[in-house]
């Protein structure tokens, strides 16, 4: 499965590679997809939670681009759906997505960020 993901995390960026002119969030876009693929070959509990954070930050991102980039929607949606899995995730340890979506958001509210 992961060697699929990788392949799909390519095509991805291949994707949004023709779309770079549009600006810096599309070169953000592919940085984020960079660095899923750095965790994929050097998981740890530490950088699941920052991929986590990056794709759930990337799929609003995406929302009115998403007819436009598929390829994309699907991928991050795969690789969430992929980290959801127990065996997977951090969910052997008590954490998942939305516990930890929870803890973002209360960061946010302290920072003011």
């Amino acid at each position: 499965m992961k060697d699929e993901l990788k392949k799909d995390l390519e095509e991805s960026k291949m994707v949004l590679e023709s779309y770079k002119w549009y600006g810096q969030m599309v070169t953000d876009a592919i940085n984020a997809l960079e660095e899923v693929e750095r965790y994929l070959i050097y998981p740890s509990e530490e950088r699941q939670v920052q991929v986590k954070e990056i794709l759930v930050q990337m799929k609003n991102q995406i929302g009115p681009y998403k007819d436009f980039v598929p390829q994309v929607v699907r991928t991050v949606d795969k690789v969430l759906e992929w980290l959801s899995t127990p065996k997977n995730s951090l969910e052997k340890a008590g954490v998942t997505l939305d516990s930890h979506e929870r803890d973002i958001d209360k960061k946010d509210k302290n920072t003011g960020i």
